[in-house]
């Protein structure tokens, strides 16, 4: 099938190289040229394992532009913008969505061709109808909502090994496009979710906030544990292995972040104050990720003096990724920063020097991991799989490794004789 994706950030980028894959002609269409000039000469905009190799690989399927009228030989059009959130609001911002929507409906004004038109984007509920009902679409074109369910940093796996595609429409016309495009997967019986734009879009909302709450459940436990001496990892073992209620996003950590569980979290939280129902477990999950991030300050102040040289490891708001929206270090640094810290920090991502300096923060950033024998403390708060090797790497006696990732095993830790806190494990408090 022919495809056009507007918008060549990450959904929109691996989706359209995750279609290519499966053999669909796809053109991605961008008003930012240097992003475009870039992605002809094989230089990805983003970091995703495996990505480069693929827009290499299907370099004949693949066509990088900023020229919107090349979605009048398209069957399908896929709206894949940002839909950050409003500062003032707290709302999503759907700007960039109805550009995109107008500047596709006036391509294809005098079209004689039906053409199906998906939001990919993440929007608020009711935003198909709301499309539908402003920009008055006329009969050749129709609208549908297909949610992404992609993973930073495992997108790829994710795209090409989905638990179930959730796709929805207003006609068997749209169903059957939608059929079409992801037949491979539908021959592999991945379910197709079939249903009304409404309720694929709230799908999106409701699918994130699950999964954010079970991380802030898992870091509760891991609060409640390290206060009264038990082993959060011992505990959650007890929940995994019950499969009623999985495995997966059950490990305690430093809190969330990234680009979609606080904005989703926050958008279904609006959804809730808008439809003026009680749902206090919907409307606390934010709040209990803070509180999680909060603890991890708490948790440094105190065990490390502040006039202890600190090195932080971990800047991205998880492994395998170059994002640090919302991550904890964000929120951490600038308040031990001012409690008169004095901090290095490392990522192996994050060395940037332009992005370093738009923090302004009063810190060392690192190349490398050489020379950890100054540090009286080592906080990790990204699982990259290099920290690992720290352990074997010469210490300070009197370092104090704070490990708000359990990377470590943790009776090998007490091999070494570092002195080793792992979250959950940390036993802070008499109980």
């Amino acid at each position: 099938m022919k495809v056009a994706i507007i918008g060549v950030g990450y959904v929109g980028l691996v989706t359209g190289v995750g279609l290519a894959e499966l053999g669909h002609h796809v053109t991605c269409i961008d008003i930012d040229p240097h992003k475009i000039t870039d992605l002809n000469q094989n230089i990805i905009p983003i970091y995703e394992p495996g990505l480069e190799e693929l827009v290499v690989k299907n370099k004949e399927r693949l066509n990088f532009t900023t020229d919107y009228s090349l979605i009048k030989d398209a069957e399908i059009i896929m709206i894949a913008v940002g839909t950050p959130t409003d500062p003032v609001t707290d709302e999503a911002d759907l700007k960039y969505v109805k550009a995109a929507f107008q500047q596709i409906c006036n391509e294809l004004k005098d079209s004689l061709e039906k053409k199906l038109i998906v939001i990919k984007s993440t929007v608020p509920v009711g935003t198909n109808k709301m499309l539908v009902k402003d920009l008055k679409l006329n009969a050749c074109y129709e609208l549908a909502s297909n949610p992404e369910f992609l993973r930073e940093g495992s997108a790829l796996e994710d795209f090409f090994n989905p638990d179930r595609i959730v796709v929805g429409v207003y006609s068997i016309f749209g169903a059957e496009i939608l059929k079409n495009l992801y037949a491979k997967f539908i021959e592999q019986k991945v379910p197709l979710l079939v249903m009304d734009p409404l309720s694929s879009e709230m799908c999106k909302y409701a699918a994130n906030s699950f999964l954010a709450m079970k991380i802030g459940f898992a870091n509760e436990v891991a609060r409640l544990a390290d206060k009264i001496g038990a082993n959060a990892e011992n505990v959650l073992a007890g929940l995994k292995d019950d499969h009623r209620i999985g495995k997966y996003f059950l490990n305690p950590g430093p809190g969330f972040g990234g680009s979609c569980f606080p904005k989703d979290c926050l958008e279904m939280q609006q959804l809730v104050v808008k439809s003026k129902v009680d749902a206090p477990l919907i409307s606390n999950i934010l709040k209990t990720n803070e509180q999680q991030k909060q603890y991890v300050v708490e948790v440094i102040e105190k065990l490390i003096p502040n006039n202890h040289k600190i090195l932080v490891l971990g800047m991205s708001f998880k492994a395998n990724t170059d994002d640090i929206r919302d991550s904890t270090t964000l929120y951490m640094v600038p308040k031990l920063i001012s409690q008169g810290y004095n901090i290095d920090i490392y990522d192996p991502l994050f060395q940037n020097k332009f992005k370093q300096q738009q923090l302004d923060w009063k810190v060392a950033w690192l190349e490398n991991l050489d020379g950890l024998l100054e540090y009286q403390a080592i906080i990790i708060l990204t699982e990259w799989q290099e920290f690992k090797i720290i352990k074997n790497y010469p210490l300070s006696p009197q370092v104090k490794l704070i490990d708000f990732r359990n990377i470590f095993d943790p009776n090998e830790m007490r091999e070494t004789k570092i002195d080793y806190y792992p979250v959950g494990r940390m036993n802070l408090y008499e109980y």
